[in-house]
């Protein structure tokens, strides 16, 4: 079975000879979920925005290479064909829920905009609300985004995503700067999102911990290349580049105290 989204070669170069990207080649398969990791820096959130193909992405860099969907190369749609692959085929959850959420929008009028059926929209958006294990989701689609814990937005901006029933999620650190409790309830929405859909997962994260229990796949990115990709449980189990064993070392420790 052919790949849903095939990254050959992606380069991305900004001003001054510094890389953002080199040569990254990364396969995302349907049903999968592909964790990416790596240390601040590494180049994961501009894999994530390379990918979403977003207007103003890095004006002043260099792209090459390719990102295909479906056979298709994602850097060479135009405005049009970017439009209706952010509208129907792809969701994004970013890390700030807060800034990424508008704040002048009611939760209800923000999740209606990305559901297509008006007669069911309110069930439908009831429905999203309770799947990522909101309470009293009626109650919450009047409030506005800052009336909300950072937990509570984030799990928002993941039925946001969900509501267009996207072909691929693209998750960028959805676990950070929540405490633990909120990031063990998050991780366990997104396993049983997991078993109940289709969608094609990558999910990025400086924790290995959230990865180990989530993904079919790590992919460990250091100074914007691609070091080590293979299976979760043959990563933890014996992880082959150097800087991936350091990492890995470096979570176990943590781990311990």
């Amino acid at each position: 079975m052919s790949p849903l989204l095939e990254i050959k070669k992606l380069g991305l170069s900004y001003k001054k000879n510094v890389n953002g990207l080199v040569d990254i080649s990364l396969n995302l398969n349907k049903n999968e979920v592909l964790g990416v990791a790596g240390p601040s820096g590494s180049g994961k959130s501009s894999l994530a925005k390379a990918i979403l193909n977003l207007p103003g992405f890095a004006p002043e860099a260099q792209i090459s290479g390719e990102i295909l969907y479906n056979g298709k190369n994602l850097l060479l749609f135009n405005n049009k064909e970017k439009r209706l692959f952010w509208k129907k085929e792809i969701g994004v959850v970013f890390q700030d829920a807060l800034a990424s959420l508008n704040p002048f929008m009611s939760i209800k009028s923000q999740l209606f905009e990305g559901i297509e059926s008006k007669k069911e929209r309110l069930d439908i958006a009831l429905d999203l609300l309770s799947k990522v294990r909101i309470r009293n989701p009626l109650q919450i689609l009047s409030l506005y985004p800052h009336e909300l814990s950072g937990g509570m937005r984030q799990r928002v901006m993941i039925a946001l995503a969900l509501a267009k029933k996207p072909k691929i999620l693209i998750l960028d650190e959805p676990t950070t700067a929540l405490d633990p409790t909120v990031q063990a309830c998050i991780l366990s929405m997104l396993r049983t999102i997991k078993q109940n859909s289709k969608m094609a997962i990558l999910m990025i994260s400086h924790d290995l911990g959230a990865l180990a229990g989530l993904a079919d796949r790590i992919a460990i990115m250091d100074k914007g290349r691609l070091i080590e990709e293979q299976g979760v449980d043959s990563f933890f189990k014996n992880p082959i580049h150097p800087f991936s064993k350091k990492l890995l070392d470096a979570f176990k420790q943590i781990r311990s105290l």
